[in-house]
């Protein structure tokens, strides 16, 4: 069984995020199977292979003329993701739990936002948001093949946009499909703070 993002959060300790990933993990289930992994940095390059050597079979006492792969280097990179919460705090002061438990609800709906998020990402990637990472779209694009020519996509045909889908099959794998997180870490939860806020008409 591969890493997932929650146990890289329950290596790094943060038991309130643990909770609010365990809460909401059933509302993205990508993140439930698709291994996660962590980089010191914010990126990291690799090698992809782009030909494969040359097999084949051959008669007895005939030779086979030497080949190899072929690689081009590719700089793989983690994209900032997050987003801010705020709650008046009078509002959150008349809640009848209190003001904690106004800042748990909110805490949690950011984490059922975020994690939406990366799954939506992970299938459609820039069509989903611009500023993120590629995603299974863009790998797998319509007429694309493998390094053996065999298609990599096939077209079910239909016109009509509300009945059109798609379906992936995927191999899960560090040199495979895997999200991965800089700066070691996966998801990092800021506390709340009182501070100013500016209406739209700029009044605090």
């Amino acid at each position: 069984m591969s890493t997932t993002l929650l146990d890289i959060q329950k290596l790094n300790g943060n038991d309130a995020a643990v909770g609010l990933i365990e809460e909401n993990l059933k509302y993205a289930p990508e993140l439930q199977v698709v291994p996660f992994r962590t980089i010191r940095g914010t990126s990291y390059k690799t090698g992809i292979r782009t030909a494969l050597p040359t097999t084949g079979f051959r008669n007895a006492n005939e030779g086979q003329s030497p080949s190899k792969s072929t690689f081009k280097q590719s700089l793989i990179e983690c994209f900032i993701f997050g987003g801010n919460v705020q709650a008046d705090k009078a509002v959150a002061d008349a809640y009848e739990d209190g003001a904690a438990a106004w800042q748990a609800i909110e805490a949690s709906g950011v984490m059922q936002s975020a994690m939406q998020n990366l799954g939506k990402q992970m299938f459609y990637g820039v069509t989903n948001d611009g500023k993120g990472f590629p995603g299974l779209k863009a790998a797998l694009p319509a007429g694309g093949t493998t390094l053996a020519g065999d298609a990599l996509t096939i077209d079910a045909t239909g016109a009509a946009a509300t009945t059109a889908s798609s379906v992936y099959f995927v191999k899960f794998g560090v040199q495979d499909l895997t999200f991965v997180g800089g700066q070691s870490r996966a998801f990092d939860l800021g506390d709340f703070r009182e501070q100013m806020i500016y209406d739209s008409n700029g009044a605090g």
